[in-house]
């Protein structure tokens, strides 16, 4: 099961692979991620990190691809072309001029407008809350 450091090593591998890349492609099972594809080929990957079980992708179009990766989701970067380990279970792919970083199994993928979304427990909410101990 993926914890925070496993997701968090995720995302600095993915990180380090799509960080300032041109996406060249867009994909994915979400119809979010269909609706936005057009509007993602050609951004640029602003950054790529980690809350909890998230993993975000942040473009430079205002978007911002969010994959909750529950009990087994991966991110896995291969070369163009090579063939998938699981291709019926991607969730979304990012494709680049060098590499294609693909999503397998994560439980929720979305395509939200920036900021980066707000995630339970990452809210505003909480934050003026006094609590009693």
């Amino acid at each position: 099961m993926p914890e925070g450091d496993t997701i968090y090593r995720t995302a600095e591998r993915v990180r380090a692979v799509l960080s300032c890349q041109t996406l060249t492609a867009v994909s994915g099972s979400s119809g979010s991620i269909r609706a936005n594809s057009a509007r993602l080929t050609g951004a640029s990957v602003v950054d790529v990190r980690s809350i909890g079980k998230h993993v975000l992708v942040e473009t430079d179009a205002d978007l911002v691809i969010r994959t909750h990766m529950r009990m087994s989701g991966t991110w896995e970067v291969y070369k163009p072309g090579r063939r998938r380990h699981h291709p019926s279970a991607a969730r979304a792919a990012l494709d680049i001029v060098r590499s294609v970083a693909v999503c397998f199994r994560a439980g929720s993928r979305a395509v939200v407008f920036s900021p980066a979304p707000l995630l339970p427990g990452q809210g505003p909410g909480s934050k003026g809350l006094k609590w009693r101990l």
